[in-house]
C-alpha cells in the first residue's frame, strides 16, 4: 500500500503543473506532486506526498568488487573515477551532503563542494602543467633542473594525492554509515583497497 504524508515545502526552481519534486522529511524521501497552474521559485505550498521506495539495497554493497566494469569498459562513470577521480567523488559527496573536505556540511557548504572540488582539480592540473613546462626548458637546455621547481612540484603533487584519498575515504565511511554497510575484511582496510569501486557504485 502506498504511504501518503501531508508535505510543506519551497519550490526550488519555477515548475510546471504536474511536476512531481521529491523532499526529504526526517529521513523519508516524499515525492510530491506541483499542483494546477504551477509554481514560482520560493512559493510555498503543501501537498500529498508518497513515500519513495528506494532501490539502493541496505547493509551489502550493490556490486561486488570485480564488477566495476559490469556496465562495459568505457563506461563514463568508470573512466571518470580512474582519471577524475576528485570530481567524480564530488558528485557523490553532495548526494551524501558533505562538504569539500568529506566532513557533514551545512546546506550552503554542500552547495559548493563540487564548485570547490571541480575548481580545486582544475587549479591543480594548470599549475602541474606550468611547472612541467619549466622543468622541460631546463632539460631541454641541459640544464640542471632548480631543486626550487622540482620540490615545488613534487610537494604540490603529494598533498593532491593525499587530499585526493582522504575525501574518497571519508566519502566511502559516509555511504557505509548511510546505508548500514559493515566491514567484512582486513578490519579497516577496506576503505582503502576499494575506494575507488565503491565512488564508482555509488555514482551508478
Amino acid at each position: 500500500r502506498e504511504l501518503l504524508q501531508m508535505v510543506t515545502l519551497e519550490a526550488p526552481a519555477d515548475l510546471p503543473e504536474g511536476y512531481k519534486i521529491e523532499v526529504t522529511q526526517q529521513s523519508v524521501v516524499y515525492a510530491v506532486e506541483v499542483p494546477k497552474g504551477g509554481l514560482v521559485k520560493g512559493q510555498s505550498f503543501t501537498g500529498v506526498g508518497s513515500v519513495v521506495i528506494s532501490e539502493v539495497p541496505m547493509g551489502e554493497w550493490r556490486d561486488d568488487l570485480f564488477d566495476c566494469c559490469a556496465l562495459g569498459p568505457c563506461h563514463p562513470s568508470l573512466l571518470c573515477s580512474f582519471f577524475c577521480a576528485p570530481i567524480i567523488t564530488s558528485q557523490v559527496m553532495t548526494r551524501m551532503k558533505l562538504n569539500w573536505l568529506g566532513n557533514a556540511g551545512s546546506k550552503e557548504e554542500v552547495k559548493q563542494t563540487f564548485k570547490f572540488v571541480c575548481g580545486l582539480t582544475i587549479a591543480y592540473t594548470i599549475i602541474s602543467k606550468i611547472l612541467d613546462l619549466f622543468l622541460i626548458t631546463y632539460d631541454n637546455y641541459g640544464l640542471p633542473n632548480p631543486s626550487a621547481w622540482l620540490a615545488t612540484k613534487n610537494i604540490i603533487g603529494v598533498v593532491f594525492f593525499v587530499y585526493s584519498i582522504v575525501i574518497i575515504l571519508r566519502t566511502r565511511s559516509a555511504i557505509r554509515r548511510k546505508y548500514d554497510i559493515p566491514e567484512r575484511h582486513c578490519g579497516g582496510c577496506e576503505e582503502s583497497t576499494t575506494s575507488r569501486k565503491g565512488t564508482v557504485e555509488a555514482v551508478k
